[in-house]
Formats: structure tokens, C-alpha cells, sequence
């Protein structure tokens, strides 16, 4: 085992962020609207902010029963069972030894020796290689907690959306039986005049293309629909048939106000970066550890124990012996293996640096871009309502005028076809507002 000389215990590593590599912006490029009482970082229920209670509901069950998360929970196990491993390297290692026989002699009685000892032994780490080992595992371990809240927050967002699109698929299928219903009446009602012999044929066959039209739109909805509840309930780590949802439409879920802060308060906010950092410096570490390989090791050796060739001499004063020893062991040629480790080491450290710089622009990049989509998103939401609420007059209108023979069919037939196509829009607006709302907590971090 290991004994470090003249360094401290084996506290956490500190992570220098190596900032001055990344371009940090000073306020965003998107401007936003500020909500009125922003939620203070960090928001550990930010879904919360959506006002549904059975989102919080799905969030808890995904959080107690995913495998993907229980297996990073593992895996910080893992990483602290190796931290320690590490770290027992710098105390000394103690084992006891015992040993019997038989001697037999030609002319003298037989004799029974025993021996009973210890031996220790503890390497001087002078160069610091086992420190640094455990600098490493330290920092390993760092990192597997951050990539566990890194999965947390990526299945929180993930199990968020995937509800909010199960919701979206009922309202669209909604829609969609609606607009389907209304189109069958006005075919009943176009049989009716073709019967009477005011229609012809033609205006019947077009009609019917538009129905068999809106049918199709819904067997492909309701497939999404149980594919996204298939989905959700993997999410949750049960089965769809296990799960029960009691939520049927997205009218009611709140789109929340968005207070994003300040860009830096980015590099603190996200588990990511922050396993990004702890991992330069755990490669940092092995390469410390690497370059101290290259010189001598110092390893001390010493037993002491009691031995005899009769069991009743065993605790004599005769019988104890102590010997100590100290050796040297110096690299003297490995064809290059050393120095290839630490080339290696080094490589490994510059990797981790541009990983973290990789990192950390796709992060302001994530932000960005949700700030935009959340801009336009709302802009196209208020946009989409009025062109419904013109689609629909102009369809109402259509149908009156057909009534009265003030307009020919094709007019009415392109009023449906054009309601039927704003109301989805809608709908699917809707739902990319929530969700890409939920992209922005989850850029940021998990709330604001």
C-alpha cells in the first residue's frame, strides 16, 4: 500500500474552469419577456411551472423506477468504490502470515515448527503518482454524479414532452373527428339535393373524396397517439398496459413565463459542463500520475513474528524475529512504454479541454435556440388563432352562400379543406410552444 509524505487528505478535487477558452456572451442574442416573479435557480420541480398535476405525478414515478437513471445511480457506486480503492494506496498494507510442518530426523525425534508474523509494506510516494491516482478516481467519481443529475434532467425533459405530445395527439384527433363530422353532414346533405335532382354526380364524388380524405388523417393520429403512450410508459419503466393517464387534452397546461438570467450563470447551471470540468480534471490527474511513473519508486518492507520447531517454546524470547528492508526500484528500460502513457495521458487531457469547449458552445447554442423558437413560436401561435377564426367564418360563410346558390361548391369545398388544415396547426402550434419551452429548461439547466 501506499504512504503519501507532506500531503493533505484526500478532500475533493477543486475544477478550475478553464473559461478564458470559451467565448462567453454577456447577454443573450434572443430577447425574452421576463416573467413578473421568475423562479429562483435552481427550481428542482420546474415541470411544476406547466400546472399539471399529473405531469408532476409521471415525473416522480420516472424518477423511482427508470432503468437508464438507476443505471448512472450505479454507476456512481462504481465510481466511489474505485475512488476508494485508489485512496487506499497511501496508507500501508499489514497481512498476517502462519505456516506449520513436520520434520522428520534419522537419528532424533520429530519436530512441529510454527511460525506466526505480520508483514507490512507502504510505498513513498515522493513523485506524487498515487496521489494524482486518487485525484483521478476522485474526480471520476465527481463526474459520474453530474452525469447522473445530466440523465435526471434529460428524463424529466424527455418524459414532459413525450406527455405533452400524447396530450397534443387526443386534441388533433379531436380536431380532426370534428372536422370529419361536420363534412359528413354536408355530404348527407349534397346526397339529399343530388336525389332531388339539384346536384349532380360530380359535387357528390367530390364530397365524398373530401371525407374519405379526413378519415384517413385519423388512423395515422391514433397510431402516434399509442406510440408516444408506448413511449412514455418505457419512460416511467413500465408498460404501456400498467399505465394509467387520466389527462385528455393540452387546453388548461400553462405555458410558463420565461426569466432565463444571466448567460454564465449557463456554465454552473448545467450537470454537462459540469462533468465536462471534473473530467479535465481527472485527465489532468493521470497525467500527473503518468509523468511521476517515470522516476523511482521507494517501497518499505518489514515483518516481525514469533517462531519455534515445538509448540511449547512458540512464546519464548527465542522464538521472536523482526526484519526490515527498504528497496529501490528505478525504470530503467521499457522500451518506451513510460513515455507513451504519458503521451497518451496528455492527449487524453487536451481531448477533455476541447470536449469541455465543444461543450460549452453547444450549451449557449441550445439556449439560443430555444429563445428563438420560444419568440417565433408565440408570434406564430397568435397568428395561427386568427387565421382559425377567419378559416372558420369563411367556412360558415360558404356554407350559407351554397345554400342559397349565392356560391358554386368548389368554394365550400376549399373553405372546409382550408378550416380543417388551420385547426391542426393550431394544435400542433400549440404543442410546440410547450415543448420547446420545456428545451429552454432543460438548455438552462432545469428552471431559471
Amino acid at each position: 500500500m501506499t504512504v503519501t509524505l507532506g500531503i493533505s487528505g484526500c478532500a475533493e478535487p477543486s475544477i478550475e474552469r478553464p473559461d478564458e477558452s470559451v467565448p462567453v456572451p454577456v447577454d443573450w442574442n434572443q430577447s425574452v419577456d421576463v416573467a413578473a416573479t421568475p423562479t429562483k435557480y435552481p427550481d428542482v420541480q420546474w415541470w411544476s411551472a406547466f400546472g399539471s398535476q399529473e405531469l408532476e405525478r409521471l415525473v416522480a414515478e420516472a424518477e423511482a423506477n427508470n432503468p437508464d437513471l438507476a443505471a448512472a445511480a450505479f454507476r456512481i457506486a462504481q465510481a466511489s468504490a474505485e475512488a476508494r480503492s485508489a485512496r487506499s494506496a497511501l496508507y500501508p498494507s499489514l497481512t498476517g502470515t502462519a505456516s506449520a510442518g513436520r520434520n522428520m530426523g534419522r537419528n532424533s525425534a520429530p519436530t512441529h515448527p510454527l511460525s506466526l508474523g505480520l508483514e507490512a509494506s507502504y510505498e513513498l510516494d515522493i513523485w506524487g503518482e498515487n496521489r494524482a491516482t486518487v485525484d483521478a478516481a476522485v474526480a471520476s467519481r465527481v463526474a459520474s454524479e453530474f452525469d447522473r443529475e445530466a440523465v435526471a434532467l434529460s428524463l424529466v425533459a424527455e418524459v414532459a414532452t413525450t406527455y405533452l405530445q400524447y396530450l397534443s395527439l387526443i386534441d388533433r384527433i379531436a380536431t380532426a373527428q370534428e372536422v370529419l363530422d361536420v363534412s359528413r353532414q354536408v355530404l348527407a346533405a349534397i346526397q339529399t339535393e343530388a336525389r332531388l335532382g339539384t346536384l349532380s354526380g360530380l359535387e357528390v364524388a367530390q364530397q365524398e373524396v373530401i371525407v374519405a380524405t379526413l378519415e384517413a388523417v385519423i388512423p395515422p393520429l391514433e397510431l402516434q397517439r399509442d406510440q408516444t403512450l408506448n413511449a412514455l410508459a418505457a419512460l416511467l419503466g413500465t408498460t404501456s398496459g400498467q399505465l394509467s393517464l387520466s389527462g385528455t387534452t393540452l387546453d388548461g397546461i400553462v405555458v410558463p413565463a420565461v426569466a432565463p438570467g444571466l448567460p454564465s450563470d449557463l456554465l454552473v447551471r448545467r450537470p454537462d459542463l459540469r462533468a465536462a470540468e471534473t473530467e479535465i480534471r481527472a485527465a489532468s490527474a493521470n497525467l500527473e500520475a503518468a509523468h511521476a511513473a517515470m522516476y523511482p519508486n521507494i517501497e518499505l518492507t518489514g515483518s516481525t513474528g514469533l517462531a519455534s520447531a515445538a509448540l511449547n517454546s512458540l512464546f519464548s524470547p527465542a522464538g521472536f524475529f523482526a526484519t526490515l528492508a527498504a528497496g529501490i526500484a528505478q525504470p530503467l528500460f521499457d522500451a518506451g512504454e513510460l513515455e507513451a502513457q504519458q503521451d497518451v495521458a496528455a492527449a487524453e487531457e487536451a481531448i477533455a479541454i476541447e470536449n469541455y469547449r465543444a461543450a460549452v458552445l453547444s450549451a449557449f447554442q441550445d439556449v439560443e435556440d430555444a429563445l428563438a423558437a420560444v419568440r417565433y413560436l408565440r408570434e406564430e401561435a397568435e397568428i395561427q388563432e386568427r387565421a382559425v377564426t377567419v378559416a372558420r367564418r369563411a367556412y360558415e360563410l360558404a356554407v350559407l352562400q351554397y345554400q342559397v346558390g349565392a356560391t358554386d361548391y368548389a368554394n365550400l369545398m376549399n373553405a372546409q379543406r382550408d378550416l380543417a388544415t388551420q385547426l391542426d396547426e393550431q394544435r400542433q402550434t400549440h404543442f410546440d410552444r410547450l415543448a420547446v419551452t420545456v428545451d429552454l429548461f432543460s438548455a438552462l439547466g432545469g428552471g431559471w
